[in-house]
């Protein structure tokens, strides 16, 4: 019964209560009475949590001894000391593909070992009430998640190195030490993405113990390690300690390419307050595929990973396609207990890795299928192009060198873009106050669960509001006292509002079609897969009242008669 439930709660997410309710009304019904309230719900879940841990245990010494059998130390290390603390079986558990065979670097490539970074805000876990105490320690004995000291390392490192007081940006554009795109298209990268403004709440502190996970996984979508978050934003040092951790534990010859939302914004700061200086020259900074049409067109040149050598095909995107699959477990691990959660999640884990590499044979054919047919799709085009590679290559780094150059007159526009956010900014403030007002409203009219949904998505708006605030005040605070009595004159422009309202409507119904299509291609792989076994049976209503909405969204800007008269918009 232990394994038939091990293995259930492994592909569902575990109920205990749902469980043991079931087997006391079912042995009720049979005359067999229980003596004591819920008997069966504490019993099994302290049997069922030290069964998984005797499997674990029991695997790790039958490896250990299988190891010693063919000659193998369980504590070998390297023979010139290049493993610095890891486990040495702890990587290629990980990922046979990445770490089960050379340790060498390859010349061929400019990286040896590709890795994304991603933050999770929905896995998080509620502060427990006051009196309750903690739950019973338990640590899985080949746990994913970075210890509390190297996380408080790499939060040392970080707010010792940098500075506290941020810096003023400079005047004239330039291209800073060790980059290759300028300042301005860096800093519009930041403001671009909420996870570049590592201060903006993403939870709150004040109602979750556990703010959200940071993950790193391989190429192969296979989890590395994790961090336990605790800071209400997405803060620069849990990166790091991954960063650090990771070049700590290959040899000191391997290069990695690194895959994030903002590895713009990781790789500036990495190299303008020098946090990791051991590693720096041995990583390829990239951003992941699904982000990287957010940030500034001379970013995507150098740091898009099908424009960026070394990256091949790699998407950057495993951390969404693993936090999909662990989206089960959030109902639960929100109220559990803080060992309890981390050991669930490392569960879940293992369990994801044992059934990753019954399927990589089939990840390596089909990869490799869809990478020689976009081979001789790109060979067909190259000779029908008729130039030659070393010519499109040239043209390349033309392009690329024109194209990350400072702009010339950045210094005259600078008070001119101030005052362009800042009124962008705030009609967008506007809309976010109408949507605090609109949940304000549907709570005082619904009950139960749908209330808590509102207030918790009341509470995400309402720290965007205030993160929004402090840009605007942030950004009047750069203006001189000319450019802040011209502010003044244009938001009391009546033509300028018009603009900047449709301006703000265009850019949302952009941001739904951009939703749309993501969902709409997620949806047509669940139908593929679903079609092909036969039990397709979807109802479409759901897409058809969206695209409804996206229509109605458009029908506002297209028939407002306050736009039709003006020129369009850039």
């Amino acid at each position: 019964m232990l394994e038939f439930a091990r293995e259930l709660y492994l592909r569902s997410p575990p109920n205990s209560t749902a469980w043991s309710s079931t087997w006391e009304t079912f042995l009720h019904g049979r005359g067999h009475h229980l003596a004591g309230e819920d008997v069966i719900r504490r019993k099994f879940a302290k049997a069922a949590r030290f069964y998984n841990l005797l499997l674990v245990e029991t695997e790790i010494v039958v490896q250990q001894k299988v190891l010693a059998l063919g000659g193998v130390e369980e504590d070998a290390s390297d023979a010139e000391g290049e493993w610095e603390d890891i486990d040495l079986d702890y990587l290629a558990h990980a990922c046979l593909l990445c770490f089960g065979a050379s340790t060498d670097h390859d010349h061929r490539g400019p990286a040896d070992v590709i890795v994304c970074l991603d933050a999770n805000f929905a896995q998080k876990r509620r502060t427990p009430a006051l009196g309750t105490g903690t739950d019973a320690p338990i640590q899985h004995p080949r746990s994913v998640f970075l210890s509390e000291a190297e996380i408080e390392e790499a939060r040392q490192l970080v707010e010792e190195t940098r500075p506290r007081r941020p810096t003023r940006p400079a005047a004239q554009d330039a291209i800073e030490p060790g980059m290759q795109v300028p300042h301005v298209v860096l800093d519009a990268c930041s403001e671009s993405f909420k996870a570049a403004d590592e201060k903006r709440a993403k939870a709150s502190s004040k109602h979750f113990s556990d703010t959200g996970l940071m993950a790193m996984l391989c190429r192969h979508d296979r989890v590395l390690w994790l961090v336990n978050m605790t800071t209400p934003g997405e803060r620069q040092f849990y990166a790091i300690a991954l960063i650090l951790k990771l070049f700590r534990s290959i040899p000191a010859g391997l290069t990695v390419g690194i895959l994030y939302d903002i590895g713009c914004q990781l790789h500036r700061s990495c190299t303008k307050w020098d946090f990791i200086p051991d590693y720096l020259d041995r990583i390829i900074w990239g951003i992941s595929v699904f982000h990287a049409y957010g940030h500034q067109w001379p970013c995507q040149i150098v740091y898009h990973p099908r424009k960026c050598v070394g990256f091949g095909l790699s998407d950057g995107e495993g951390c969404e396609r693993f936090w999909s699959s662990i989206r089960g477990l959030i109902p639960s691990l929100r109220v559990s207990g803080y060992h309890q959660r981390i050991y669930v999640l490392d569960l879940q884990i293992d369990f994801l890795r044992k059934e990753g590499k019954a399927q990589f044979g089939q990840w390596l054919i089909r990869k490799w299928d869809a990478c020689s047919s976009r081979k001789a799709g790109a060979e067909g085009q190259l000779a029908e192009s008729e130039h030659s590679i070393e010519e499109l290559e040239l043209l390349w780094k033309d392009q690329v060198l024109v194209q990350t150059q400072p702009l010339v007159n950045a210094t005259t526009n600078l008070a001119n873009n101030t005052i362009k956010s800042v009124m962008e900014l705030t009609e967008y403030l506007k809309s976010v106050v109408q949507d605090i007002k609109a949940l304000d409203h549907a709570m005082g009219s619904d009950h139960g669960a749908e209330v808590e949904d509102a207030a918790e998505k009341r509470m995400e708006l309402t720290l965007r509001k205030e993160g929004i605030e402090s840009q605007i005040q942030k950004k009047r605070d750069m203006l001189g006292v000319t450019e802040r009595q011209r502010l003044q004159r244009l938001v009391s422009n009546k033509y300028l509002q018009v603009r900047l309202q449709a301006r703000a409507l265009k850019d949302r119904i952009q941001a739904k079609i951009r939703e749309r299509k993501f969902e709409l291609e997620r949806f047509n792989r669940v139908y593929n897969e679903l079609g092909a076994s036969g039990m397709c049976d979807i109802d479409l209503t759901l897409f058809e009242a969206n695209d409804t909405n996206i229509q109605n969204e458009g029908s506002r800007l297209m028939f407002n008669p306050k736009l039709q008269s003006m020129s369009p918009i850039p």
